[in-house]
């Protein structure tokens, strides 16, 4: 038996890509598997919910807030014995306009723009990938 967290699991990358939300129920597929999908917000997850899988705990905690991840982790913890097998770290910041574009969706000769959102993101989304693994270690 594995578990699996995964951050940002309600949305997914690009317009019809939904990454995460398809982390989510591959992982889910095998019954053995004890799944966590870290959502921002419980409302913008019912795609999520109705994959209706016994297995998987939708649990609510934003990539930025610490005292969030920490109650997520306390209850992964309680779920699994105390033990997590897997992170998956896929949430993410980009600019609102440039929201459904996957690394094919930038215009030619706009990797400017690519890279500014790489680059460029508000700080607490860049360190908050390593605040959500310090949460689930500890």
């Amino acid at each position: 038996m594995s578990s699996y967290a995964i951050t940002g699991a309600a949305r997914g990358l690009g317009v019809d890509l939904w990454l995460q939300f398809e982390f989510v129920r591959q992982l889910s597929l095998k019954p053995e598997n004890t799944v966590f999908a870290l959502v921002r917000s419980l409302s913008t997850s019912q795609k999520l919910a109705a994959l209706d899988a016994k297995n998987i705990h939708i649990l609510q905690a934003d990539i930025t807030d610490v005292a969030a991840l920490k109650i997520a982790a306390a209850t992964m913890h309680k779920i699994t014995g105390g033990s997590l097998d897997y992170l998956i770290n896929n949430a993410a910041f980009i600019e609102a306009t440039r929201n459904n574009n996957n690394l094919d969706g930038y215009p030619e000769g706009q990797e400017a723009l690519l890279e500014k959102d790489l680059t460029e993101s508000d700080p607490p989304r860049k360190l908050s990938p390593s605040a959500a693994v310090w949460a689930t270690l500890t």
